[in-house]
């Protein structure tokens, strides 16, 4: 994960005629293990640019992931959806 993380912030800071770092120094990963933390982690990515300030509704964020679930406006980032069942308990 680290050779990503360097090989994106070198090209990126090139075309930014920029330098350092843009990501945070470890790489943290969470299993999800049931639908409601599938859900939760969804909307978390959702509002991100909201918490950002950069807009004040997830839907207002052009490359949002919203678009592809069904948000208004243009599918800009497709995305793969799983099939999951209706109870937020139920393990993936």
């Amino acid at each position: 994960m680290n050779s990503v993380k360097v090989a994106w912030m070198q090209s990126i800071n090139r075309r930014r005629g920029t330098r350092g770092e843009l990501w945070q120094p470890r790489y943290y990963d969470h299993a999800l293990r049931t639908v409601k933390e599938y859900h939760d982690t969804l909307t978390y990515m959702h509002l991100n640019p909201v918490r950002k300030g950069l807009v004040q509704k997830p839907e207002d964020w052009p490359w949002s992931s919203i678009h592809s679930y069904g948000g208004p406006g243009p599918v800009r980032l497709e995305v793969d959806h799983l099939d999951v069942p209706a109870d937020p308990t139920t393990p993936l």
